[in-house]
């Protein structure tokens, strides 16, 4: 029995219409009920809502969203264009479904789970089953609620104890033209047990898409001992939104580094909440975004020490010009019991005009007494005493204000260890810096 409406939006139409063509056995159904109840007691946030106050989502709510096409056209040469080298394995999805024509999984070792949910989905793997509905992901929480409700692939990615990739893995998701106006649901699930290691780059690029949706969620897992790197690149169209929630749980001595670097799209949000559940965890969390014209781009992180211990870093930065608005809210919770934790949170925003605007959010709840942890945020424009000195030494002020702005954003791009995952990006923030915001 689906709950009653109580704040009904074309979401709740597009459920019930099509619910039937919905995948999946009863159990499936039966989630997919309550989703869509959790959403519709929540409805779609508003700006009045604290965590939500820097999105306008006005529009999501009035947009007739539909599925995009089960056999979705395939732009093989825009596809190719974002393939990286030197890559163990390629999964990709086009139009928020597995495509196994442009996907390389066949030099995956032995203890390396790599497939689409669509596929767990449609052989019923209890795997799958445990994983949704012992879910530690908040239920309430309206766009994870709403993407559980019209789940319909991703993937799964899972190591056994002591298996160490040397190489990263891609997941890239392509959208095409015929997205306007449609909105998928992507789903990830990454689990690595105890010693295990991996690094993967999520690309998530649409560039001629219309008014499309790419509401994403993630649950990831390490044991004790596990090390992942996750770099996530969002890349989309102007006129697409994309919405991504990660619940992170790292264990004893487990190390998580998620990378962060948000260029397109004209509604963004990406939140992370990392909970370091076991004695000396420790996580990395890095952003960079960098915004033109009207685009919004939100972040928001929470990193709640829940043992002793442990240690988190967090970094980010945003470049915007033009009208564009950036937004960091972080928080970091040291709960009672967790002594000795580490903890590091700065945000740095450099606005490039006099109508671009930077919000940020920096937030400590501390409950234990042996702790270091420190905070701080800046908001600021180029530095006219360096704009100076190049221009002095025969570097016009165009020029001078594009190498200052580039150096602002490169440090974070030089952190990353693999050589063809840095190179890409390169190319991805030049092209942004250059096109978007004019330098």
């Amino acid at each position: 029995m689906i709950a009653s409406v109580q704040n009904k939006t074309p979401f709740s139409d597009a459920f019930r219409a099509g619910r039937e063509q919905l995948p999946g056995e009863a159990w499936m159904r039966a989630l997919r009920d309550s989703a869509i109840g959790n959403f519709e007691e929540q409805g779609i946030p508003t700006r009045k809502d604290e965590e939500w106050r820097y999105l306008d989502l006005k529009s999501m709510g009035k947009t007739q969203y539909r599925s995009p096409s089960a056999k979705p056209q395939v732009d093989e040469a825009l596809a190719k264009a974002y393939f990286l080298d030197g890559t163990l394995a390629r999964f990709c999805f086009v139009d928020g479904r597995y495509d196994a024509n442009l996907s390389q999984v066949d030099d995956l070792p032995a203890g390396v789970e790599l497939l689409s949910v669509a596929e767990a989905m449609s052989k019923n793997e209890s795997e799958l089953k445990n994983a949704l509905e012992d879910s530690a992901v908040d239920s309430s929480h309206p766009f994870v609620a709403l993407n559980t409700a019209f789940l319909r692939d991703g993937y799964v990615l899972c190591l056994k104890k002591g298996v160490q990739l040397e190489k990263p893995v891609q997941i890239l998701f392509v959208g095409s033209q015929a997205l306007e106006n449609c909105a998928e649901h992507p789903r990830h699930f990454l689990f690595l047990a105890e010693e295990a290691k991996a690094e993967v780059i999520e690309c998530y690029v649409s560039p001629n898409a219309g008014n499309f949706l790419n509401n994403v969620v993630s649950e990831i897992a390490l044991e004790k001992g596990a090390r992942l790197s996750l770099c996530r690149v969002q890349s989309e169209g102007s006129a697409c939104s994309h919405l991504n929630y990660s619940k992170v749980n790292v264990g004893q001595s487990a190390h998580f580094e998620s990378k962060v670097f948000s260029f397109g799209a004209k509604t963004s949000r990406n939140e992370i909440e990392i909970q370091l559940s076991g004695t000396h965890a420790f996580c990395s969390l890095e952003g960079l975004y960098i915004g033109g014209g009207d685009q919004c781009l939100d972040n928001r992180t929470v990193i709640d020490h829940q043992v002793s211990d442990g240690t988190s870093r967090e970094f980010y930065k945003g470049i915007l010009g033009g009208k564009a608005r950036g937004a960091f809210s972080g928080k970091i919770l040291v709960e009672e019991g967790a002594q000795r934790t580490d903890s590091e949170q700065n945000n740095r925003n450099l606005l490039l005009s006099d109508d671009a605007e930077a919000d940020s959010k920096p937030q400590l709840e501390i409950y234990a007494d042996d702790v270091k942890c420190s905070h701080g945020a800046t908001v600021g424009q180029l530095d006219e005493d360096q704009i100076f000195y190049l221009r002095a030494r025969g570097i016009g002020e165009a020029q001078a204000r594009s190498l200052l702005t580039a150096a602002f954003a490169m440090d974070l791009v030089d952190s990353v260890g693999n050589e063809n995952i840095r190179a890409f990006l390169e190319n991805q923030v030049s092209e942004k810096l250059s096109q978007e915001v004019g330098q």
